[in-house]
């Protein structure tokens, strides 16, 4: 059986979670994807819902962010995924594809080393 996208992002997310044990960090999930109804989807879109955008942010001192496209081990990233991870990097955040929980691990190892 394959792995999803939402599994590796409920692992990610369990590994977050444990990680954030006193305020180091915190990150929130951006609920853009999935199928919807077309009126929750045109309700949503009004309130500000932009296709591609990543699926998780971790906000970090200092006013820094990164933020995580999580994909299968053989998935994509879309256009706007694509789009956005660039404009996110040209605007001096960090902008990864994260296919596992260790990919996270090694992103976020500079930032917990010594705290």
């Amino acid at each position: 059986m394959k792995t999803t996208e939402n599994q590796i992002q409920c692992a990610i997310v369990e590994w977050l979670r444990l990680k954030s044990i006193g305020g180091k960090f915190r990150f929130f999930h951006i609920p853009n994807g999935g199928s919807r109804h077309p009126a929750e989807a045109a309700r949503l879109k009004k309130a500000g819902v932009m296709p591609g955008v990543p699926d998780l942010c971790i906000v970090l001192d200092g006013g820094r962010t990164i933020w995580i496209e999580v994909k299968t081990a053989t998935g994509m990233s879309s256009k706007a995924q694509a789009d956005w991870g660039s404009w996110l990097i040209f605007k001096d955040h960090a902008s990864h594809i994260a296919r596992n929980v260790y990919d996270v691990e090694e992103i976020m190892k500079p930032h917990l080393e010594g705290k």
